[in-house]
């Protein structure tokens, strides 16, 4: 399945006492200002065999801007970017944690720092 946002929104935001499992889903075009192009987690995020393609933020965290775990296993990450921190993923908060397994990661851009990933405690 694909869900495309048009670069008109992200897709979700998961709460703090929230976790969001998702497997076998193409995740397309997301788009978010302030950060996050598809994902804002505060939460718990568990990813097995997503694509992320496309999502960008003018701030940081070009799929992801994350505030909880995130936890992604034979995933791809690819054209898509931050225009500040983290191409594909900023991590923020001393109880934020990223795991990343077996997943590929192409044609990704940020602005300042963090091409793939950006940690700020």
């Amino acid at each position: 399945p694909i869900l495309n946002a048009q670069n008109r929104t992200r897709f979700a935001i998961i709460g703090s006492s929230c976790t969001l499992n998702i497997t076998n889903l193409v995740i397309q075009n997301g788009y978010s200002y302030s950060g996050g192009g598809s994902v804002v987690n505060y939460g718990a995020l568990v990813l097995d065999r997503v694509v992320f393609d496309g999502s960008e933020t003018e701030v940081s965290g070009g799929a992801i801007m994350s505030y909880g775990s995130v936890y992604a296993r034979r995933s791809a990450f690819r054209n898509g970017g931050a225009g500040d921190n983290g191409g594909v993923i900023c991590s923020s908060g001393d109880a934020s944690t990223v795991v990343i397994v077996d997943s590929d990661f192409k044609d990704l851009y940020a602005g300042a720092s963090g091409g793939v990933l950006q940690m700020i405690h």
